[in-house]
Parts: structure tokens; sequence; C-alpha cells
């Protein structure tokens, strides 16, 4: 989907870089070939410091997920980082992910699988990249108040605290650790 969606965007002034390795790597490499995009560019796989630095570069980041029944419960985890960064989500799928992204109003939805609708997703934000900048805004502030390590974490030691019915052994989320 994303190969079609590049070649519908040949003519756009956006690169897609596909950074990592999969299962279908070997096949997306060949069909890019056959296909011709001179907008995508495949990148071998990066310690996670790089993909922020990546990513802060980026004017966008993509996030999909296949339309199978499947997956209808799942979040793409390559919508967090793109997020946390403070860049517009661009999110193929009908799941919870592309749910959140559009609550959240961290970027734009297209219907899984849909490779013209993600096209118009990535041409809408192009064409108002002061828009762009708002939902990215928003996601970075939706994380830091939903989705923080020190947010999660804290929230998983009271849970297990209530379970045991004992204190959590002083965490405190507010702070930077251990209560003092």
């Amino acid at each position: 989907v994303v190969l079609e969606a590049a070649d519908l965007l040949r003519d756009e002034p956006i690169t897609f870089l596909l950074v990592g390795d999969g299962s279908e790597k070997e096949q997306l490499l060949a069909r890019a070939a056959s296909m011709g995009l001179p907008n995508v560019v495949f990148h071998a796989p990066v310690p996670p410091e790089e993909v922020a630095t990546m990513l802060r570069e980026a004017f966008c980041g993509l996030a999909s997920v296949r339309g199978d029944e499947m997956f209808s419960t799942v979040r793409s985890a390559k919508m967090w980082p793109v997020m946390a960064t403070g860049r517009p989500v661009v999110y193929s799928g009908s799941d919870e992910g592309s749910k959140l992204v559009e609550s959240s109003g961290a970027g734009r939805v297209a219907p899984a699988e849909d490779a013209h609708a993600l096209a118009r997703a990535i041409r809408e934000l192009l064409a108002d990249p002061a828009e762009a900048d708002r939902l990215g805004e928003r996601g970075r502030a939706w994380v830091g108040s939903n989705a923080s390590w020190r947010l999660l974490v804290g929230e998983w030691l009271d849970s297990l605290a209530v379970m045991d019915d004992r204190p959590a052994r002083g965490w405190n989320r507010r702070s930077s650790g251990r209560e003092e």
C-alpha cells in the first residue's frame, strides 16, 4: 500500500524513507525497483536514538496496519515515536491505532489498504504545513499527557499495589522516580 501511494505521489516533493527489516523487505525492494519509484528509499535498521533523529528531520511519519479483522484491535507501535517527536502521523489502518490518531488530533487516517486515501492524506499535509505542525504538536502533547513512560509505569505500579493491597513502595509518577 505504501509503495502504491508512493507511486501516486511520485511528482510531489516527498520521499518515503522505509527504515528497518521485516519478513517482506526483499519483496518490497523488488517491487519498488520494478515500479521504478524514485521517491522510495530503503534504510537498514538503526538504533532507537537514530530513529528519533530521523523523525525530527522528517515532515511526517507513517504507520500502517493491515485491514484483516485479526488486526482490528491493534495499535501500530510506529505511531508512538512519531507522536512523541512532534510530527504528524499518517496512519493507514482501521483499528484502535487509527481511532487514537483521530481522537488525539495527531494526524491523518486513511482506511487500511487504500493507497489512494493514503496518498490523499499525505497531499493534505503537504498542502498545509501549518496544519501539519499543529497535528504534530497535538500528538506530542497527547503522548506527554497520556503515554509517557513515567505515567504508564506509574499507573502499572499503582495497579499492582491495588491488586497486592500494599503501597507502591514509594513510586511517585510525578517525580523523577522514587519519592524523597
